[in-house]
C-alpha cells in the first residue's frame, strides 16, 4: 500500500495572519508549510521567520502577475474561446460584482458565423454572461 504524502497549508483572510500562520506551524512541528494567499503558495521551511517569508512570497507574487500580465485579452487573441479555458477579469464589474483579478472557467460558449458571440464564465461565487464587447476586459489565462 503506497502512502499519501501530505503538506499542511495555512491561509488567513489578512497577509499578515497568515504568514504568522505559517511561521509558527513550521517552527512548532519541524515540517515545512505551505503559506496559500491569493493566487500565490510559498513554502514556509523550519526556521525561515516572517520577514522571510513575506519576502518570498513577494518574489514569488511579482513572477506570477509578470506571468499573467503577458496573457492575451480575449479580443486580441487569434483564437475562440473553449469550454474549460480559464479567464481572469480586468476591471471591477460593479453590476455583476465580480471583482477584477477573478478567475473563472468558460461553462458556456454561444458561437454565430463562426465567431464567438458570447460566452459564460463560473466563478467562485457566480456564473456570468459576457459578450462580445466585454471581451476586451477579459483575459486567457490557460
Amino acid at each position: 500500500m503506497n502512502a499519501i504524502t501530505t503538506t499542511p497549508a495555512v491561509t488567513s483572510r489578512s497577509f499578515e495572519t497568515a504568514v504568522q500562520l505559517a511561521v509558527d506551524h513550521a517552527n512548532a512541528t519541524g515540517v515545512e508549510t505551505l503559506l496559500v494567499f491569493d493566487h500565490v503558495f510559498v513554502e514556509v521551511l523550519p526556521g525561515d521567520t516572517a520577514t522571510t517569508a513575506a519576502e518570498n512570497f513577494l518574489a514569488a507574487e511579482k513572477l506570477v502577475i509578470a506571468r499573467l500580465g503577458n496573457r492575451p485579452l480575449l479580443s486580441e487573441s487569434g483564437r475562440l474561446v473553449k469550454l474549460g479555458d480559464l479567464i481572469e477579469t480586468m476591471n471591477d464589474d460593479h453590476y455583476t460584482h465580480v471583482n477584477k483579478g477573478s478567475f473563472g472557467l468558460v461553462t458556456n460558449v454561444r458561437v454565430e458565423n463562426d465567431s464567438v458571440y458570447t460566452i459564460t464564465i463560473r466563478f467562485s461565487r457566480r456564473t456570468v454572461d459576457f459578450a462580445r464587447e466585454d471581451f476586451q476586459t477579459l483575459r486567457y489565462v490557460c
